[in-house]
């Protein structure tokens, strides 16, 4: 569904950025005629192709393009378009909305300002720029400015990089339930913590060696330094028990190779 609006808005706008699942920004700059009817247009073309309602907000920055469209949806009965793009508009509407309504100012950041007797985006607006970078750092001056009319959030057209997660094991160099500790060719490489670096693997190791460098696992937790042989019950338990099933995958590996040669 996402993807079939943001098609659908590319007829439209030659530039969109995909914002969320359900938001997108629009670079309407040059675009000619009436931008509230451009919108207007944009929203209904929206219901027809993709079958879901809308609201489009206007405005100079994304912040005030956020803030507009916070407007339109609050009003039910209305026509689901707001245009903030003139200045005028801005002053007369900015003492009634509340702090809270603008994008990138959470509730701690309202609490603040409320200590100061900041309550409305009008009154946020009049903070001197330094101040606000005082109460909110940076992101909170970046907001202030934008509210003013100058651009802080460029358009970003570049997809976004893909994050990624990590798998990490601890391997300690006492002993734990009884076995072996890790000679010094199984323990990680020279200048990096043992703990944060899991056991190189050769090409070729067979699943037995892969075994006896996965259940060299870091038991020794819960200790906090006051008896550093002691284990973790729960931990030693879980470490056992594990052990134990990989040595029943390796009996049963064993005996299909064995059927299969």
């Amino acid at each position: 569904m996402s993807r079939r609006i943001y098609e659908t808005l590319l007829d439209l706008v030659p530039v969109v950025e995909p914002y969320s699942i359900d938001e997108m920004f629009l670079d309407l700059a040059g675009m000619p005629g009436d931008l509230a009817q451009l919108a207007a247009d944009i929203r209904s073309h929206v219901r027809k192709i993709a079958k879901i309602p809308c609201c489009v907000g206007i405005g100079p920055t994304k912040t005030i393009a956020k803030l507009a469209n916070r407007q339109a949806k609050k009003d039910r009965n209305g026509p689901g378009v707001v245009d903030y793009s003139d200045a005028t508009v801005r002053a007369l509407a900015c003492p009634d909305i509340p702090l809270g309504d603008v994008w990138g100012i959470g509730p701690a950041s309202v609490a603040k300002l409320r200590e100061r007797g900041v309550e409305t985006v009008g009154q946020f607006i009049a903070i001197p720029a330094d101040r606000v970078r005082q109460i909110l750092t940076v992101t909170g001056a970046k907001t202030h400015t934008e509210l003013g009319g100058v651009i802080c959030f460029p358009f970003n057209t570049a997809p976004a990089m893909r994050k990624s997660l990590a798998v990490i094991r601890s391997f300690g160099k006492s002993q734990a339930i009884g076995w072996h500790p890790l000679t010094p060719h199984q323990r990680a490489p020279r200048g990096r913590s043992p703990r944060t670096q899991r056991p190189r693997r050769r090409p070729n190791a067979t699943l037995c060696e892969r075994l006896h460098l996965s259940r060299r696992s870091f038991a020794r937790t819960g200790s906090r330094g006051r008896n550093p042989d002691a284990l973790n019950p729960a931990a030693a338990h879980r470490i056992r028990r594990r052990y134990q099933q990989q040595c029943q995958q390796i009996a049963i590996c064993d005996r299909v190779r064995f059927r299969f040669r």
